[in-house]
């Protein structure tokens, strides 16, 4: 099961494995490759050589070799005397050399070029495993050692679910009795044109009655 852990550039929270693996793996927040020791993780230097050479990653070696070579006589200093830039640009060429041109260097390069992407941590897929472990604790099973934090949070959620339900419940209310008592003007003031007094006071009744079902309704 996976334990929390934290890029070592970004600090965002991530899903280490629970073996440190032998390859490198990737911050899915900022890109940077790095190695995993227990919980720890030390950012790997890592540098694009097949961009720097305009290749494609699964570039033969000929056609590595050859578009290095066409890069060395380009930024040659004898073409670029006195060329800081043109200088810089062979020396990435020839670091590209040096970590392509070999097979086994090629094959622990693309571990790191093809690193796999971790995934960010998500303390909510594994609410299902929580255990009440005491009054304001919860202990978090699959997590090295015992891992005890304070649930504040959770009954700070509990206390605003329950206040918002205290005032859908008045919301309701007020909605019944103004139902109650719409329905009361306007049958009252029906029945005072079918039967004067009387009728308004029986219509008023009916009216309450069928205000007070219809503001249930809500």
């Amino acid at each position: 099961m996976p334990v929390q852990g934290q890029c070592p550039s970004c600090k965002a929270s991530l899903e280490f494995p629970d073996k440190s693996p032998e390859h490198p793996l990737r911050c899915p927040s900022c890109k940077i490759r790095f190695n995993i020791f227990g919980t720890d993780a030390k950012q790997a230097r890592f540098v694009d050589y097949y961009r720097i050479l305009g290749v494609e990653p699964n570039a033969s070696r000929d056609e590595i070799n050859k578009t290095i070579r066409v890069k060395v006589l380009e930024f040659h200093p004898d073409r670029h005397p006195d060329d800081p830039a043109a200088a810089e640009k062979l020396r990435e060429v020839l670091e590209a050399r040096d970590a392509l041109s070999d097979i086994k260097k090629r094959a622990d390069y693309d571990l790191l070029y093809h690193a796999p992407y971790l995934k960010r941590w998500d303390e909510r897929k594994i609410a299902g495993e929580v255990i009440r472990s005491g009054p304001d604790t919860e202990h978090i099973p699959g997590w090295r050692g015992s891992v005890d934090r304070r649930v504040d949070g959770i009954d700070h959620l509990r206390n605003e679910i329950e206040e918002i339900e205290a005032e859908t419940v008045t919301e309701l209310k007020s909605v019944k009795h103004w139902y109650t008592i719409a329905g009361v003007i306007l049958a009252a003031i029906a029945g005072f044109f079918v039967g004067g007094m009387p009728g308004a006071i029986l219509f008023a009744l009916v009216g309450a009655i069928i205000g007070y079902y219809l503001g249930s309704r809500f």
